[in-house]
């Protein structure tokens, strides 16, 4: 069963690789970022470094997403931060969404990036309300990629946060 499952996922990730050459925009759910180990090298040695050893002529518009790090009653296999992996990976853009905005706004980023984008979702913020301003209400709503986001403008205190 366990190797049936590895060929079905390698299988998928390799028609994935085709539809990028394809000249289409591949989304590469992972169930959970701890099976995205069983895609390491094609998302660290294909995806990450075929647009910058291609000299910027072969983009690599993939967005791998899904959730990360804790959650509820998973056990130690499916709870583990990717964060600091995909982080330190040269040719991947890694963006953790916060709220629905965030996500909204992230994702359409990452799909319309020239590079592959992890999307590292916090399991635990599924479900989570959160209020959803009317300007990331339309369609065009994006977040940019490596641009940080003021929450809220100070005078006296800067606080940089990343939650995983």
């Amino acid at each position: 069963f366990v190797c049936y499952c590895l060929l079905l996922f390698l299988v998928f990730l390799t028609s994935t690789f085709l539809i990028l050459q394809a000249g289409l925009r591949p989304i590469c759910e992972f169930m959970t970022f701890n099976f995205s180990m069983q895609a390491i090298d094609q998302v660290i040695n294909s995806a990450a470094k075929t647009y910058y050893m291609s000299g910027g002529l072969q983009p690599v518009p993939i967005v791998f997403r899904g959730p990360n790090g804790a959650s509820a009653g998973v056990a130690a296999q499916h709870s583990q931060c990717f964060a600091a992996w995909y982080g330190h990976c040269p040719g991947l853009k890694v963006v953790s969404p916060w709220n629905s905005e965030d996500a909204k706004g992230l994702i359409k980023s990452a799909i319309r990036d020239n590079n592959p984008v992890v999307v590292l979702e916090n399991e635990l913020m599924y479900g989570v309300p959160f209020e959803f301003p009317p300007e990331a209400q339309s369609k065009d709503f994006l977040i940019p990629i490596g641009k940080a986001k003021i929450e809220r403008q100070g005078k006296k205190t800067k606080i940089y946060k990343q939650y995983f």
